[in-house]
């Protein structure tokens, strides 16, 4: 309160209503602080602020009238007033000394009423004052949110693309050349994730430090939103310097973010447009910034791409598959192939593989490559997987009951794992479709399983206790650690495709595929071999011990009825032309 009663002074604020009580009454009156310093005073009070410390000690006691007197040797008493704001004091008001050569008032109680009038009124200009403060102190808020980022303090989206409008006009009169840059934090999600939010807000401003660094003075940075920042230099020569500026940035982000005792890693894609070459407008410049970025994103992450023309028509039309793509999961426009695993031993079909389809009204049949990874991406993989999963086990509960007892391997994606919810819904559609747990194989590919490892581990032990197999799908593509390979609650073990069609004429390939083989015996693990599609690397895979063979050798995918007919006819090698 006490910078509010030095403002209020300082102002003048006290000025007359101080001398126009001296005048009137003759007394002297003061203003003192809590630790009994005078701030104002009209005329002379006895004393020193020694002394009005002592009096303050014991101003609560006693004080019936809301003041308090204090007798001096000469028979004279002063008023001390407590000043109370929100049950605290800003300061006493002291007036005296009181008696009847000096005071000018009648009766003292007038006197006394008139001070406690004006204690009444100090309290009104402090109140007063004080709400100004806030007001100003909320309208300089509402600046602030107004034109900076609250997270980093940098300048927000509309005063970037004010600023932005102006330097594309002086480009326009001066014929520059100006690049705009469009960042976004590849796996900032994570960071929240793991830290939680205060810690992704400590990684966003680093980043903005980050940026600044290399921008300076040469242009302007702002944080759009979420993760995602942009940053203009309106003094490039040409687009290889541009070029050099925007790789520069995503190399800064690939270093180590130090918080607290946490080492981050938050890597950056970077996109670039130039004035005039990609746009001569500042909306068009920003659209194809971001189309560039986005290209980035879906190139591999951690790298800087310069717009290009075929850019934005690949990103409106992945705008308009994302639409399309929430329809057919509400629709469940989706249909199911299958493809079937060879027995070495038995020679016969044992296991098939539910692969999805997207049965489009327009396009007809969409291989999953096309859609799954914006279904990650959206958020839609986690029911379009529940969908998945409960068809392919109600269509094995299916085949059981026409005398077939194939199994059914279904594929998930890691978000479908991290979901808390994921194990009780496998009971749940097993409960439901009646499948016995055992014919049911769920496959996660190592690369994803092994981002969190320790979680994951936990989640598949669940889903093995519930009598589910798995299976570690793509094996060799990943991080291929020994050092966990052990741990996991895992039946089978896939050996991925990029390693088969090399097996026959790369002695290497060769030897990394009996290292495998040898590998999964030793932990009792099955193999499968992928993507199988000539004769020769069936024989050699086989001979090599690996129990089951996938791929267009045995047969493509088929329709649920294909296979099971495929099933009865024998289903044994010599019969694969027919689905050929």
């Amino acid at each position: 309160m006490k910078y509010l009663l030095e403002d209020l002074i300082e102002a003048g604020e006290f000025d007359d209503i101080f001398d126009d009580f001296f005048i009137s009454t003759g007394l002297p009156l003061g203003l003192i602080d809590n630790k009994g310093d005078m701030l104002i005073q009209s005329g002379m009070i006895k004393g020193d602020s020694h002394t009005y410390a002592e009096w303050l000690k014991d101003i609560t006691v006693n004080i019936n009238e809301g003041y308090r007197l204090y007798g001096c040797s000469d028979g004279s008493s002063y008023a001390v007033f407590p000043i109370n704001m929100e049950s605290k004091s800003a300061g006493y008001l002291i007036s005296g000394p009181l008696n009847l050569t000096n005071c000018r008032i009648s009766e003292s109680s007038n006197l006394l009423l008139t001070l406690k009038i004006l204690c009444h009124l100090i309290y009104e200009k402090i109140k007063s004052k004080k709400a100004r403060v806030a007001q100003e102190a909320a309208e300089k808020q509402l600046e602030i949110c107004t034109l900076l980022d609250p997270v980093t303090y940098l300048p927000n989206r509309m005063q970037f693309f004010q600023r932005l409008d102006i330097e594309v006009g002086c480009c326009k009169a001066g014929d520059a050349k100006l690049a705009l840059f469009s960042l976004d934090l590849d796996n900032f999600k994570d960071i929240n994730d793991a830290f939680g939010y205060e810690y992704g807000d400590i990684v966003l401003r680093k980043s903005a430090e980050q940026l600044r660094k290399i921008i300076g003075s040469r242009g302007l940075v702002c944080r759009f939103g979420g993760d995602q920042f942009a940053a203009f230099i309106s003094d490039v020569k040409d687009e290889e310097e541009a070029l050099h500026i925007g790789e520069s940035i995503a190399d800064l982000f690939k270093s180590i973010i130090r918080v607290d005792d946490y080492e981050m890693l938050c890597c950056a894609s970077v996109g670039i447009a130039l004035y005039p070459d990609h746009g001569r407008e500042y909306k068009a410049l920003i659209k194809n910034a971001d189309a560039a970025m986005h290209d980035a994103k879906s190139s591999g992450k951690s790298q800087c791409k310069l717009y290009e023309s075929t850019m934005a028509i690949e990103v409106k039309s992945r705008t308009l598959l994302e639409v399309e793509l929430k329809k057919a999961v509400d629709e469940e426009q989706f249909l199911l192939y299958y493809q079937p695993l060879l027995d070495y031993k038995s020679g016969r079909i044992t296991k098939a593989e539910a692969l999805i389809r997207w049965d489009h009204p327009q396009y007809g049949l969409i291989p999953p490559s096309e859609f799954i990874n914006i279904a990650e991406e959206d958020g839609l993989i986690i029911s379009m997987g529940e969908w998945v999963l409960r068809t392919a086990c109600e269509q094995c509960k299916t085949w059981h009951d026409n005398g077939c007892p194939l199994s059914v391997s279904v594929n998930i994606s890691a978000i479908q794992l991290q979901n808390d919810f994921f194990a009780e819904s496998v009971r749940n559609i097993l409960n439901t479709t009646g499948l016995d747990p055992k014919y049911l194989e769920l496959e996660v590919t190592e690369s994803e399983l092994i981002k969190r490892i320790d979680e994951n581990i936990d989640k598949l032990k669940e889903l093995r206790d519930m009598g589910v197999r798995i299976a570690l799908d793509d094996f060799g593509t990943g991080y291929s650690s020994l050092s966990y390979l052990y741990m996991l609650p895992i039946s089978d073990l896939k050996i991925d495709k990029s390693f088969i069609d090399e097996v026959c004429s790369d002695r290497r390939i060769e030897a990394i595929i009996d290292g495998i083989i040898l590998l999964s015996k030793g932990l009792d693990l099955d193999v499968t071999a992928e993507g199988v599609e000539k004769e020769e690397q069936f024989k050699l895979l086989a001979d090599k011990g690996c129990d089951r063979i996938q791929g267009y050798y045995i047969s493509r995918p088929l329709e649920a009825s294909r296979l099971e007919e495929f099933y009865t006819s024998g289903g044994a090698v010599n019969d694969f032309s027919m689905v050929l």
